[in-house]
This record gives structure tokens, sequence and C-alpha cells, in this order.
């Protein structure tokens, strides 16, 4: 039996304008093929992030389990 994969509920997060975060923080786990997308787009650099907006992870275990989990980030000016 593969082991599965639970990230957890969706959150939310708030930064300040000109502030980065590690989206990776939020979902932590190990051995896991992670993906982030914001508006149906790759994120390039998803350990540092600063512009707002609902960011959706896909994650994956080598063997093939996966889940999702959405973050929602604020940017405060």
């Amino acid at each position: 039996i593969l082991p599965g994969i639970n990230l957890g509920n969706d959150t939310t997060a708030e930064v300040c304008s000109g502030d980065l975060i590690n989206l990776d923080d939020y979902f932590p786990g190990t051995g896991l093929i992670r993906n982030w997308t914001l508006n149906n787009q790759p994120v390039s650099n998803p350990s540092a992030v600063s512009s707002g907006g609902s960011y959706q992870l896909i994650a994956q275990l080598p063997g093939g389990c996966l889940d999702t989990a959405l973050l929602v980030l604020t940017v405060n000016p």
C-alpha cells in the first residue's frame, strides 16, 4: 500500500507590499513533487512570492498519490 498525502486545509496569508513569502512553508512535507500555479500559470519561484492572488499547490509523491491545496495571498500596502 502506497502512503497518501494530506496537505491539510486551504489557508490564507498576508504580506506587506515589497515583502516575499515562501509558499512551501505553508504546506510542509518531505519527498513531495510540488507544482504551484497562479491563474493556471506556473509559479517560477515559489520560495519568493510577492504578488497577491489564489495560489494552487498540486503535490505528488513519487508513487503517484497526490493532493491539492489553495493559499490565498493578500498584499497589504
